[in-house]
């Protein structure tokens, strides 16, 4: 079965930006698997994370919440 796309706002920033998990993840002090349940919806970061993605990627906080709780 076909993964469903992924649309959370940090894969696309990602994508759109050439980086990896592993370059993102040293830049904001968390782990590569940490980012890539966030980015799957399956975990939501701590606030000050949240607040570094934001510091690095210009995604408003609220959307890490909003993509984890759907």
């Amino acid at each position: 079965m076909a993964r469903p796309p992924k649309t959370h706002p940090l894969y696309l920033w990602r994508k759109q930006c050439g980086r990896s998990l592993h370059e993102i993840a040293g830049l904001v002090g968390c782990t590569q698997p940490h980012l890539s349940e966030i980015e799957n919806g399956n975990n939501m970061p701590s606030l000050s994370l949240a607040a570094k993605l934001h510091d690095l990627t210009g995604i408003d906080i609220k959307e890490f919440a909003k993509e984890a709780a759907q």
